[in-house]
């Protein structure tokens, strides 16, 4: 017996892990019984116990009666897979022998929607089973009854009356038969495996019978069996459990290990389109499809709409919704809030990694002009625009404004170039913000500048000094710069190291745009000094230019050095 018994735990361990994969989407009710060792949530009726790390549905005697059912009803409207293990053992032939294995009559599993103690004895070819109402029955019929239309005594049947009391007889309530299935031993030397898998979309029930938990034909395919329309559903819900019987010919029914998913029923959920209307006008607010009766209302109970799943929305607050499973059954209540923005969130990111969002601009030198770019990514799947930003005190901070406005796709990342030329030494601070419909993108801005030696102009004199760049590989001084105001035109001398090569001079407004000049507005002219140096003269035309400050941008070497040019007519 020992030996036996190790077996069977063994085998059971087998079907746990084999058919835990293809459990899914289980109800949170369903169970997973590997062995009956424990005390569980089953209602034992009749005959049958549970011993032995097993259930008995009925023993090896004369007219034995059992059933054991799941307490709690299972949902099956969206399908469900139920497999368990069984055994039958001491078969015994009363008075009445048929040609099949000793033993009589047989097991079933049945779903039903009668009682939780549900159970019919006093006929041992009725299987426990008959006069259930409301239910369905997969009967393992192990004695043939001919009262009972059975055409061996080895078959497996579904049998349902639908609403009305169940009944084994063969007949017309009889869904499918099979008797042409393997031997079910009645001497206790096998054990079976079933499943039984109900799937919607088709509807379709299907019966596995092996030897192992490899299922792979069916022995009995339900087709067109819609469950929710042939019985009466408790809000889409049934008793899950089995039912046994013997009369003269008699044998033990033990359930060994038993596992159902059943699939959980459709909720009633809520989704949008969007969560705010930073990025539209009107947004659909969605409630899960399929279902009956739906009341649309606002936070002010103010019915909005009935019997669709979807309303569109266009000022922000809360909307309920309320609906009916198919079953009539009432669903929980599903509430969304639809806001004016996106929390004060902007659909803007800065993608680069900046401490505390700050972009520094360090060790910078009076009065050179310094630009770093940065990166801004559009988070929302929306074509977005973005205009030129804010900058609080605007001294020395500038974002050139040709960039603007910049358009970019969803989800797309663009560069922006931001400047710095400080107007005095040491740290400043400042605040760019670009302003969104869903709230602004801060940047904030940090600088260190330290000094050049300058001597800078006057309004009406000369400039006489010279600056000496942090360039190594070339020095520049200034020799002569005519006074302002001038005739129209103005010059600026430069004395540079005869080996300067690639020079080239550029002009910039305050906010970092060049200024483009014609030949005969800007000329460059260069005057041999000497083997050493060369004198370099920029000649510009000031008619088409405004008072305000400028800047020099002189390369050389491929490097370059800023000045200030402060012009006033």
């Amino acid at each position: 017996m020992k030996k036996v018994t190790g077996l069977i735990l063994s085998l059971s361990l087998l079907f746990t892990s084999t058919v835990l994969a293809q459990i899914k989407q289980c109800n949170s009710d369903s169970f997973d019984y590997p062995d009956f060792a424990k005390t569980l949530p089953l209602n034992i009726v009749g005959s049958a116990t549970q011993s032995n790390s097993r259930l008995y549905l009925s023993s090896a005697r004369k007219m034995n009666f059992g059933a054991v059912w799941f307490n709690k009803k299972l949902p099956v409207s969206n399908g469900f897979i139920s497999v368990f293990s069984f055994r039958i053992s001491s078969g015994t032939h009363g008075n009445w022998p048929d040609n099949s294995q000793p033993g009589g009559d047989g097991f079933a599993f049945v779903i039903q929607n009668d009682n939780p103690l549900a159970l019919f004895s006093g006929v041992g070819s009725y299987l426990g089973y008959a006069n259930i109402n409301n239910s369905i029955a997969i009967e393992f019929d192990t004695y043939q009854n001919n009262a009972q239309g059975d055409l061996n005594g080895n078959h497996i049947a579904v049998q349902s009356n639908g609403k009305l009391p169940n009944t084994a007889f063969h007949g017309t309530n009889t869904l499918v038969v099979n008797t042409s299935i393997p031997i079910i031993k009645t001497d206790g030397s096998q054990i079976y495996y079933v499943k039984t898998d109900y799937q919607i979309n088709p509807n379709v029930l299907k019966v596995f019978l092996g030897l192992d938990t490899n299922f792979t034909n069916p022995v009995i395919t339900v087709n067109n069996l819609d469950i929710a329309s042939l019985l009466v559903l408790d809000c889409g819900k049934l008793y899950f459990g089995f039912t046994a019987a013997s009369g003269d010919s008699y044998e033990n029914h033990e359930i060994l290990s038993w596992k159902t998913c059943a699939y959980e029923l459709n909720k009633l959920t809520i989704s949008s389109s969007a969560s705010s209307f930073c990025n539209t006008d009107t947004i659909i607010v969605y409630a899960t499809k399929g279902l009956k009766n739906y009341v649309w209302t606002d936070e002010n109970g103010n019915v909005i709409a009935r019997d669709i799943d979807s309303i569109v929305v266009t000022k922000p607050g809360k909307y309920r919704v309320k609906a009916t499973s198919n079953d009539g059954c009432d669903l929980t209540e599903q509430e969304i809030t639809i806001t004016d923005n996106n929390n004060g969130n902007s659909r803007f990111k800065l993608t680069d990694n900046l401490p505390e969002q700050t972009l520094t601009f360090d060790t910078c030198y009076y009065p050179e002009v310094y630009c770093k770019k940065v990166h801004i990514k559009n988070l929302s799947q929306q074509n977005l625009i973005l205009e030129s930003p804010y900058i609080f005190y605007k001294y020395s901070f500038s974002v050139p404004e040709s960039q603007f406005p910049m358009n970019f796709n969803p989800l797309e990342e663009k560069e922006v170039l931001i400047c710095y030329s400080s107007n005095k030494l040491g740290i400043e601070h400042d605040t760019l913000v670009f302003q969104d419909k869903c709230g602004p993108l801060q940047i904030n801005l940090l600088a260190n500048t330290l000094p050049n030696i300058f001597s800078g102009p006057t309004k009406c004199s000369s400039l006489s000094g010279k600056t000496s760049s942090i360039k190594k590989r070339f020095m520049m001084n200034y020799t002569d710069f005519q006074p302002n105001p001038s005739q129209g035109r103005t010059s600026i001398s430069f004395l540079i190291t005869a080996d300067t090569k690639n020079i080239k001079i550029r002009l910039f407004d305050v906010f970092g745009s060049e200024l483009l000049f014609s030949s005969n507005d800007f000329k460059l002219i260069k005057n041999s000094i000497n083997k050493d140096f060369i004198e370099l003269k920029a000649e510009l035309n000031l008619i088409n230019i405004i008072n305000g400050v400028y800047y020099f941008q002189f390369f050389a070497n491929d490097e370059s050095v800023t000045l200030p040019l402060f012009i006033q007519k």
